[in-house]
């Protein structure tokens, strides 16, 4: 195999070790899946509680720790989800959501989602931005040791 691709392989292969090795210290896999999992699990269809008034699942159904989160997200009366039943109580239904999408339907969500749009259009900008700028030659790189500009690059090419 060429350098380049036995590189690419083996930086793969290093980044995903705690997940390859076996031998990885369980603490190694959890923190590598805690700081990457909302890329492992983008698009992945997984469980939601879904406010329903009339959803089979009720707030005794729940863990002690979900039950406090919900009832706080969803309380009776508090309106806009439609979340409780006629008897007051909060009621929901398990749903399949893409991990990451706005189809959940809270607020919560539907503005992280907004954030993380607004972050890579920044992000987008700024490199074109910094593309004109390096094409201009206001902005160079160093490239084994050497300072080097657009005009450079594009004599190389000639």
């Amino acid at each position: 195999m060429p350098y380049d691709v036995q590189l690419a392989k083996l930086t793969t292969m290093g980044t995903l070790r705690p997940i390859l090795d076996e031998y990885v210290p369980s603490d190694e896999r959890r923190d590598f899946l805690e700081r990457y999992s909302s890329i492992l699990l983008e698009g992945l269809e997984l469980e939601h509680l879904v406010p329903d008034p009339d959803g089979p699942v009720g707030i005794d159904d729940l863990g002690p720790n979900l039950r406090e989160e919900m009832a706080a997200q969803w309380t009776p009366g508090g309106g806009g989800d439609g979340s409780s039943s006629s008897a007051g109580e909060p009621r929901f239904r398990v749903e399949m959501i893409p991990y990451g999408s706005d189809g959940y339907g809270t607020d919560r969500a539907a503005l992280a989602r907004r954030m993380y749009r607004l972050w890579n259009e920044h992000r987008s900008s700024r490199a074109r931005f910094e593309e004109s700028m390096f094409r201009k030659g206001y902005l160079g790189l160093e490239e084994d040791g050497k300072k080097r500009t657009a005009v450079d690059y594009d004599s190389d090419e000639d």
